[in-house]
């Protein structure tokens, strides 16, 4: 299960970073100039969310790669720590992951085989539905 805290991975990040053992932590940013100008960080948040979710509809499970998305649903991700900076005019939302993809070739079999571990396709349940 994924916990959304208010920064425990900035402080995480930090406290790692400090004693040089930074390792599988995940970043992801979003930049926006008019999407969310004017609206609460949360929508902004949300419509970051959405945005790289949405990537999952141009994601080959059976070629992994690196993306926004794959950061987002990696399984053995546990903390999730987001920050949001604006000025008014453009907003920017980091999310960060941890643990998070590891940095490996993903082209390697170490590297497939983790994405395959860690990005799972959806689940159908439509067969499971008896009329």
């Amino acid at each position: 299960m994924l916990n959304v805290t208010d920064g425990s991975v900035y402080r995480k990040t930090e406290w790692l970073e400090r004693s040089q053992k930074v390792e599988n932590i995940s970043e992801t940013i979003h930049f926006t100039s008019n999407e969310v100008a004017g609206k609460k960080f949360t929508v902004a948040i949300f419509l970051a969310m959405v945005h790289w979710y949405g990537e999952e509809s141009n994601y080959d499970y059976n070629r992994p790669k690196a993306s926004n998305f794959t950061r987002m649903i990696w399984k053995s991700s546990t903390d999730l720590g987001v920050g949001v900076a604006s000025n008014g005019n453009n907003t920017v939302i980091v999310a960060r992951f941890w643990p998070g993809a590891p940095l490996l070739d993903i082209n390697s079999p170490e590297g497939i085989e983790l994405y395959k571990q860690n990005v799972l396709p959806p689940i159908d349940y439509a067969d499971d539905i008896k009329p």
